[in-house]
């Protein structure tokens, strides 16, 4: 069973992403802010003078995802690392091309939303017995805003 929400072939690709002097070491791809999972089927990464690098003997794949790269995600090979093998593409600038999978969650990206939780519950509004106000439609009131709430009838 595919995981929900992934439809063969309608990803969102990633085209000509831009990337300077990656060095011998393997790298992560950085979708948004965050490192990402990425399919290896369509990766293309161009040198600046318009070569495009073959894998195996220009660049690989150094970190497969085995969770993605099962029956799961309709057996889709998914990385989410490369490495630059020939030295004269390890530096100058780089276009990479790619269907995007998914972004890990990093450290920043988990303190980003506990930072953002935390004003969100130190920002509700609550009476003289500690109970949370609720207007008339079930929102919560924060700070004279209205966030949707469930009432629950008992």
């Amino acid at each position: 069973m595919p995981i929900k929400g992934y439809i063969k072939n309608n990803t969102t690709y990633i085209t000509n992403q831009l990337y300077t002097d990656v060095g011998e070491e393997e790298f992560k791809i950085i979708a948004y802010r965050d490192p990402c999972a990425f399919l290896t089927r369509n990766f293309v990464l161009q040198a600046e003078n318009g070569y495009k690098l073959k894998q195996g003997q220009d660049f690989g794949f150094t970190s497969l995802d085995y969770f993605y790269s099962t029956s799961l995600y309709e057996n889709e090979q998914v990385a989410s690392r490369i490495k630059v093998i020939n030295p004269e593409y390890q530096t100058g600038n780089l276009y990479i091309s790619y269907h995007w999978v998914a972004d890990y969650a990093s450290a920043e990206m988990f303190n980003r939303f506990d930072r953002g939780l935390d004003q969100m519950i130190n920002s509700i509004v609550t009476d003289e017995n500690g109970d949370v106000v609720v207007n008339n439609d079930g929102n919560v009131v924060a700070q004279g805003e209205e966030y949707p709430g469930y009432r629950q009838e008992l």
